[in-house]
This record gives C-alpha cells, structure tokens and sequence, in this order.
C-alpha cells in the first residue's frame, strides 16, 4: 500500500507538469485526463524512418510466397503421410496433425492471397 501511494503521488506530480492545458484526477485506481489537442496527430508522419522499397503490397507478397512455399511442403507432407498409412508403415493418428498443418497452412495461405490483391497499386 506504501508503494502504490508513492506511486500514484509521482504520476499525480508529473501529470501535473505535463498538462499546461486541462486537467488530471485520480478515480479509484484510475487517472482521468481531460486536454485539449489542438492540431495534434495521432501517430507522426514515419514514411521517411522506415525501408522505401517496403511497401505493405511487397511485404504481402514476401508473405504469400513464403506461405506458398510452405503449404506445397505440407501438403506434400500429408500426401506421403496418406500413402504411409494405406501401406501399414504409419499409424492412422500421423494423419490428424499433417492434415491440421497442412489446413492451417492453406487457409493462411488464401489470407495473404486475397490481402495482397487488395492492396493499392502503389
């Protein structure tokens, strides 16, 4: 209880020295904070930070390929699994898990097919 006073009276004080406009109070354990912004921007302009050869259309398509490449690997994997079990070399249960895999895979797979064609030409 000590600890969570000091606490709270330290992000009372510095609420205090941000806020030049508004106001701050403690609710239960909760602090309200009533400010106006004016102008202010919900997250800043970051297209000169990151990589420009990036784009969210290229990033899909790094995605759908290497998604490709992995459902091909899966499905191969159950297929051969299939055919090891109608030979007696496998047991029955192998092919839960491949098929789950190999599920999974192709439905993430489709998501990044259908996201990268709705991405703007850009």
């Amino acid at each position: 209880p000590r600890q969570n006073s000091k606490a709270t009276s330290l992000i009372q004080c510095a609420l205090e020295q941000l806020s030049a406009s508004g106001s701050n109070r403690k609710e239960g354990d909760e602090f309200i904070i009533e400010a106006e912004m004016e102008g202010a921007t919900v997250a800043p302009d970051t297209r000169r930070v990151h990589t420009p050869t990036m784009t969210l259309k290229g990033a899909a398509l790094l995605a759908l390929v290497g998604t490709i490449l992995m459902t091909v690997l899966l499905v191969w994997n159950f297929v051969s699994n299939v055919v090891y079990v109608l030979r007696g070399v496998e047991a029955p249960i192998v092919l839960f898990a491949s098929f789950i895999y190999a599920f999974g895979c192709l439905t993430v797979m489709v998501f990044f097919f259908v996201f990268h064609r709705a991405q703007p030409q850009g």
